[in-house]
């Protein structure tokens, strides 16, 4: 966040409004704070070099709020202004943004402000309904383990073509392929 272009985006409001729609519209929203090994807490409480999820953004009685969550949960959490025992909070504030605070739990609330201190990213994912997915199951072993275009065996990985068909096949068609590993997955252990 720390380019000329993130900088006119902060200054302008527009990050903001950006992170108010990804979250209104279902995107997953993640943070990372400062470059360092994730051993060292910053005295605010912020592990560095570590992400964070964002469970949601919100403008609130004219505060910019984000609740931010540490996925190891343990006892390293936020300690500065919104953090669960702060005095920011007041009855109406914890009834509209159902805050309970609990201590130690990895989730906690940060102005925008703050948040524009203590983290250096923003990483956005766009999670698709299930009705815009398809998916194909396969795997790169042996003859189908190509590599990569450095290789004269590239052609043999898994290819597919993919057709736009129907009356809208005459406009630009949006495809985006996403390649993941599943968690089934197992490595085979060389012991000496």
């Amino acid at each position: 966040m720390r380019s000329a272009q993130a900088q006119i985006d902060l200054a302008s409001g527009r990050l903001w409004s950006q992170l108010l729609r990804f979250k209104q519209e279902g995107f997953l929203v993640g943070a990372g704070s400062p470059s360092g090994s994730d051993v060292h807490i910053s005295s605010s409480g912020i592990v560095q070099g570590h992400a964070y999820s964002l469970l949601q953004v919100r403008e609130v009685d004219s505060h910019k709020l984000v609740q931010i969550r540490n996925p190891w949960a343990d006892e390293v959490e936020w300690n500065g202004p919104w953090s669960d025992a702060s005095p920011e909070w007041t009855d109406r504030l914890k009834h509209k943004l159902k805050h309970i605070p609990q201590s130690k739990d990895g989730i906690f609330w940060m102005s925008w402000q703050d948040f524009q201190v203590h983290f250096r990213s923003i990483y956005v994912c766009r999670v698709y309904p299930p009705e815009m997915r398809y998916a194909f199951q396969g795997q790169w072993r042996g003859y189908s383990a190509g590599g990569c275009q450095d290789y004269e065996t590239w052609h043999q990985n898994p290819q597919f073509l993919l057709m736009a068909t129907g009356s809208d096949a005459s406009f630009p068609i949006h495809v985006f392929i996403t390649l993941t590993q599943g968690v089934g997955f197992s490595r085979t252990s060389i012991q000496s």
